[in-house]
């Protein structure tokens, strides 16, 4: 059975399994840098949010154990993922959420690159930084394991009447006081990483003190803190000099002071390098590195 096979009998059995209080769609999804999954939304009558359930990899497991009981055992699994709510939250039906105060709180921003995003930039609103598109999407709940959030597109912040200007002021006040910034020095991220006993240190101490990580409390989209106000301004501050911004992913920022001795042709080879070998391709932002003006309080490209 191949894959579109698969995505029409998991369709209609889910259907069959759940009845007509149900209504069950397939859906193309656009993900970050230009992936697309295929999802399958659950909508209960009675419910407002649709949690989308991405059938790639349960097509891989279906395929490792091939048989009909195997088909079975995989229905069976989608909807108790359906059922337990632990789902990708990626779609809204806008006539559903049409009350824009309520959503007001919940609307964020995150980074992600401009180029390699084209497609879905063209349905979603997104302002642009540098090579990097700022977009928006709705918190819906967090807690310490999990977030379930819904990237905002054009249909909705038509339903809504409102822009991105607005959507942009909402996010800039919501985001930091959600998700608050953390910077520390990569010593005390690899120590912490590594859980190594007290008094045991890392070999070269010198070099991982310099070099920060600048991210959110929950390690989720948090390379937009480096837009947090002053976030950067202060560190350069502290360390009396331009600043290195160096994107690991969309989740964090790598931040090393200036000097006169940066070869910055080498950390721009040592991103792209570590983005094709080590970031997988949803969560890598850019291969470009950026500078933080201490004076005029800019980030450009180098």
């Amino acid at each position: 059975m191949d894959f579109l096979e698969f995505v029409a009998r998991v369709e209609a059995e889910v259907q069959n399994r759940l009845g007509k209080e149900c209504s069950i769609e397939i859906h193309k999804v656009y993900k970050n840098n230009g992936i697309k999954h295929t999802g399958l939304i659950i909508c209960p009558k009675e419910e407002t949010l649709s949690p989308v359930i991405y059938l790639e990899p349960f097509y891989e497991i279906y395929v490792d154990d091939d048989g009909e009981s195997s088909f079975d055992n995989t229905v069976t699994e989608i909807i108790e993922c359906y059922q337990s709510g632990n789902c990708h939250m990626d779609e809204i039906n806008p006539g559903a959420i049409a009350d824009f105060e309520q959503m007001k709180e919940k609307v964020m921003f995150k980074l992600i690159n401009g180029e390699e995003n084209k497609e879905l930039l063209q349905d979603i609103p997104h302002m642009s930084y540098l090579d990097l598109a700022v977009v928006f999407y709705l918190l819906l709940s967090v807690d310490e394991k999990n977030q379930v959030s819904a990237l905002i597109h054009n249909e909705h912040m038509e339903a809504w009447r409102t822009d991105v200007e607005e959507l942009y002021h909402l996010a800039s006040i919501n985001t930091p006081k959600t998700l608050p910034a953390t910077l520390r020095n990569m010593s005390e991220v690899m120590t912490e990483i590594l859980d190594l006993p007290e008094g045991l240190e890392l070999d070269d101490q010198d070099e991982m003190v310099s070099l920060h990580v600048l991210a959110n409390q929950k390690g989720l989209n948090g390379a937009i803190t480096a837009l947090y106000p002053g976030v950067l301004q202060q560190f350069a501050e502290k360390k009396q000099t331009d600043l290195i911004l160096l994107p690991s992913s969309t989740h964090e920022m790598l931040i090393v002071p200036d000097s006169e001795d940066m070869d910055y042709e080498h950390l721009q080879l040592m991103v792209k390098s570590i983005n094709q070998s080590e970031v997988p391709r949803v969560d890598r932002l850019s291969n470009s590195i950026y500078r933080f003006s201490r004076e005029n309080g800019q980030v450009d490209i180098i």
